[in-house]
């Protein structure tokens, strides 16, 4: 995982708290993933606002890359949402890919094409 920041002290709370949020949402996911590379980045300087952007790029095994970004006023806020994205996206591509791989599985021809019993009660 690289981490960086752009207009902001890194300061090691950040760090663990991305660590953590990384380690969470990639973790299920890791046989896929290659790299990680987080940033953020302070988008109006002193001005205020919502203006911490965090943006996560996962570099994936065989798969296009998955890019989330997301605006906060906080940098906790930008990560939390920025990862959350990346973590519904990597469930909707590996998701996809083990549907199709159990699609094409004998096992499951062999579910599909059994009869469902008649009745569900129990004698």
């Amino acid at each position: 995982m690289n981490f960086s920041t752009d207009g902001l002290p890194l300061k090691v709370k950040v760090q663990d708290y991305v660590q953590r949020k990384i380690d969470s949402a990639i973790g299920p996911f890791e046989d896929f993933v290659k790299a990680v590379d987080i940033r953020l980045v302070d988008v109006n300087g002193p001005k205020g606002g919502v203006d911490q952007r965090c943006r996560v790029a996962v570099a994936m095994n065989g798969k296009p890359d998955i890019i989330a970004s997301a605006n906060h006023e906080n940098a906790y806020g930008a990560i939390s949402l920025a990862v959350d994205r990346v973590r519904r996206s990597l469930e909707r591509v590996v998701g996809r890919n083990k549907a199709k791989r159990n699609r094409n599985s004998p096992l499951s021809h062999q579910i599909e094409d059994s009869n469902p019993p008649e009745s569900t009660e129990f004698e």
